[in-house]
């Protein structure tokens, strides 16, 4: 009995090290390709997210229009061309609200996605917000978005620089002109999304 499980023992065989490392460089090729793509694909995850918020942004904007023939801007600054918070994006998950008209203060509520900023500027025409601009970006996004409201079409454009910052979305962010599709003005700085 001894004898048989010694010659067992012997006739089996292991991974030799050229073998071995021949699989870990398997390995490593593999990673090496796709750990790239995955972040690919987190980022358009991130920028669809950003895109997403517009959209909705831009929905409650028409909504307030057709109700009160003036689009919403934030109560606290009422028509200072600036909507939401002055002088300052909405920022991350932030609740945000858009008062409609000028004789209404019916808040309509919602909330960004995580860590996507906002910014609106509206024109204030000295009676009623009769055009606005919407951008958002998300932190991890390499994307802005944005919508004029004198035209259908979405913008997009790349974050210039080192990544994303506090600030860029309202700086980005062109002032709203009436009758104007002011993403189109800057001659390929914007590209038309569906």
């Amino acid at each position: 009995m001894i004898n048989s499980l010694y010659s067992l023992r012997k006739n089996q065989r292991a991974f030799t090290l050229v073998e071995l490392l021949i699989v870990v460089g398997i390995i490593a090729i593999l990673a090496a390709i796709a750990i790239p793509q995955f972040n690919t694909y987190r980022k358009r995850g991130y920028d669809a997210s950003a895109n997403a918020d517009l959209r909705n942004i831009k929905t409650i904007e028409e909504a307030l229009y057709a109700d009160f023939t003036d689009y919403g801007a934030s109560d606290s600054v009422p028509h200072a061309g600036i909507s939401f918070t002055a002088s300052a994006e909405v920022g991350p998950g932030g609740l945000v609200w858009l008062s409609g008209g000028r004789t209404t203060s019916i808040p309509l509520y919602f909330s960004l996605s995580p860590t996507v900023h906002a910014a609106v500027k509206v024109f204030f025409n000295g009676q009623s917000n009769t055009a606005y601009n919407i951008i958002t970006a998300h932190e991890m996004g390499d994307l802005f978005y944005g919508a004029d409201s004198d035209t259908t079409t979405l913008y997009r454009k790349g974050v210039p620089g080192t990544g994303y910052t506090a600030g860029m979305v309202l700086s980005n962010c062109p002032a709203s002109t009436f009758g104007v599709d002011d993403f189109a003005l800057p001659a390929g700085v914007w590209t038309a999304v569906q």
